[in-house]
């Protein structure tokens, strides 16, 4: 060494000043949003006067805020504890994509009004998949194994 070069980090390993380091985050947060918004299928998409009407409210399950922007089969699904939505499975009253559709769009409806970060998905990759072959196995519920078995 000639002792000419300066001390420090190579060239090959550039610092980010603040400012690029800001935007740098905030272009990758929204992306992320703008890619999970995308998810959510445009039925489900809700105006942008229920979003603002939901930032007015100090909770958004009283009075049941969400209930009232689903459909009345999604609220009685989404509503049932697991017990009810095994008999109903078992009976064939209720598929389990039906059950899958009605969770999911239960959770983009609430991530459009919180962002809540989740990496939605729908049933369609289920229905596509798998419909024909969800059908639950014996036994459904025992106080032994608390589970679904599909």
């Amino acid at each position: 060494m000639d002792g000419t070069s300066a001390p420090g980090p190579s060239s090959a390993f550039a610092v980010a000043s603040p400012e690029e380091t800001k935007t740098s985050w905030q272009q990758i947060a929204a992306e992320k949003r703008q890619a999970e918004d995308d998810k959510i299928p445009r039925e489900w998409i809700l105006g942008p006067s229920v979003i603002a009407e939901a930032k007015t409210r100090p909770s958004l399950t009283r009075p049941p805020f969400i209930e009232s922007l689903l459909d009345a089969e999604t609220c009685r699904i989404t509503l049932m504890d697991a017990t009810d939505l095994l008999q109903q499975i078992g009976s064939g009253d209720l598929t389990a994509v039906k059950v899958v559709t009605a969770f999911c769009r239960r959770a983009a409806i609430v991530h459009q009004l919180v962002s809540t970060c989740l990496d939605l998905t729908t049933s369609g990759y289920l229905s596509a998949r798998w419909g024909p072959f969800l059908v639950p196995t014996f036994p459904l519920l025992t106080r032994r194994t608390p589970h679904l078995v599909f």
